[in-house]
């Protein structure tokens, strides 16, 4: 509940782009989605794949301003190499403000992850959170 009043509260702040909620597994990914639409039915919506995840992050609707995410796909999305340049259309996002919420991912958002992260969203603030 705490995650999901954070989340709410960033997402009614004109000053902040989107908030993210990263978390390091499907299942966790699945769970949250749960729990948030519990709080407020269509809090949230699936990503099912980086492409997805990349099309939320663009969109200017209201109802994307909080996303819920894996790790694995955030960071995919903000890997230069990869062959669909998400990163690349990610740009004008990257010095808005973020505000990133680490769920269950303490260990695999440091690292690569964190560094890309950082990197890219020189204006992100990070908390790290419990279980929702």
């Amino acid at each position: 509940m705490t995650s999901f009043k954070a989340s709410t509260l960033l997402k009614a702040n004109d000053n902040i782009e989107k908030c993210l909620f990263v978390v390091d597994r499907k299942d966790l990914d699945r769970q949250t989605r749960e729990e948030f639409n519990k709080f407020q039915e269509g809090s949230v919506e699936e990503n099912t794949n980086t492409e997805t995840l990349v099309r939320r992050l663009l969109s200017t609707d209201y109802a994307d301003k909080v996303i819920v995410t894996t790790i694995q796909k955030l960071g995919l999305a903000l890997d230069g190499a990869y062959k669909k340049n998400y990163k690349e259309r990610l740009a004008p996002l990257s010095r808005q403000r973020v505000v990133f919420i680490f769920d269950e991912c303490h260990r695999s958002q440091f690292g690569e992850n964190h560094k890309a992260i950082k990197e890219f969203f020189p204006n992100a603030q990070s908390m790290f959170g419990g279980r929702v």
